[in-house]
């Protein structure tokens, strides 16, 4: 997946749907549609797991202040 490809599913996911509380992970493969097989291979990578279930409230609100234009 192209590095634009994935910028733009986290733009469309912080404006259209974490707001109605689904996770991250979920919206994700369900916009590459991925099959229940390839969501549990990618949860068993450490890597991809630790990324997913780490919250970083610091860092999503410096986030959302870019993406908005604030420094």
């Amino acid at each position: 997946m192209s590095p634009s490809k994935v910028s733009r599913l986290v733009r469309e996911y912080k404006r259209q749907v974490e707001q109605n509380g689904f996770a991250f992970f979920d919206f994700l493969a369900n916009a590459v549609a991925l099959s229940a097989d390839q969501r549990r291979t990618m949860l068993a990578d450490p890597a991809i797991a630790r990324a997913i279930s780490y919250a970083d409230p610091t860092g999503e609100t410096a986030v959302r202040n870019v993406l908005r234009g604030e420094s």
